[in-house]
């Protein structure tokens, strides 16, 4: 998977689409630089749909990075909606804060669908970041690293910022966010 996401996964004699991960772009227009259209383009890695797999045990595919995970049922079922989820994140320019995930690597996080008000609780919650893009046309990535259920307290993130804050923070200073 170190080239992108298939369009099939084959796993354990079945096989599940994933051609709803594909990328896909997204415009703030003119919220680039000197007023142009900013172009965010939005892109999944494997742990959308996948756990990493125990030690020992066996496991469906490698991911982007070589370590073996198996398929997770539910976290497909989420995956499904997600782009249609992300696309409403930016329509309606979500909340988003800065947050470890399971690994303790820092990333912004986001709720999916996205909330009016910030309420502590069970919350599907999308992991990822951004960087300045090196392709023609688009100007800032954003890497979906992963999402899952995930009891949140506010209480413990008060550093929160609409999500086109950050994205327009990768661009202006040409630096991955959160860094």
């Amino acid at each position: 998977m170190k080239d992108g996401l298939p369009p099939e996964l084959n796993y354990q004699g079945q096989t599940a689409c994933l051609r709803h991960l594909a990328p896909f772009t997204y415009t703030y227009n003119g919220h680039g630089l000197g007023g142009a259209d900013l172009r965010l383009r939005v892109t999944f890695t494997s742990h959308v749909f996948s756990e990493r797999t125990d030690v020992g045990q066996p496991h469906d595919f490698l991911d982007e990075n070589d370590i073996r995970r198996t398929f997770d049922a539910g976290r497909y079922a989420f995956s499904l909606g997600l782009p249609n989820h992300l696309t409403g994140i930016l329509n309606q320019n979500a909340y988003s804060w800065p947050m470890h995930d399971k690994n303790g690597i820092a990333n912004l996080a986001v709720l999916a669908p996205p909330q009016p008000h910030l309420v502590s609780g069970t919350y599907e919650t999308v992991f990822y970041y951004l960087y300045p893009s090196d392709v023609g046309g688009i100007d800032v990535e954003m890497l979906v690293k992963s999402c899952y259920p995930m009891d949140i307290n506010f209480d413990r993130h008060r550093r929160r910022d609409r999500i086109r804050v950050y994205v327009k923070e990768s661009l202006f200073k040409n630096t991955r966010v959160p860094k």
